[in-house]
């Protein structure tokens, strides 16, 4: 089906925040807790997209933190969150 309005058609294309969630699950790791500015490097995003997915999957017991660490991307502290 077409869509009427290029509006519908753009909103068609933007991914949806469970397919971005489905994504940052999919390069976590069970055993290793990831910051969110690694998980951004990794799919090639903003690291601000991922932030707000973390605390949504926090609030869903999708991830946990695991530690406060130096990020290996940035060098700052952040929290590591691991798959749960």
């Amino acid at each position: 089906m077409q869509p009427r309005t290029s509006i519908e058609a753009n909103t068609r294309k933007q991914p949806t925040k469970e397919v971005d969630r489905f994504l940052i699950l999919s390069v976590m790791s069970d055993k290793k807790g990831m910051t969110y500015k690694e998980i951004a490097k990794l799919l090639g995003w903003e690291g601000v997209k991922v932030m707000r997915r973390m605390s949504e999957l926090v609030r869903d017991s999708k991830v946990e933190i695991k530690e406060v660490r130096a990020c290996l991307v940035a060098g700052s502290k952040c929290s590591a969150y691991l798959k749960i």
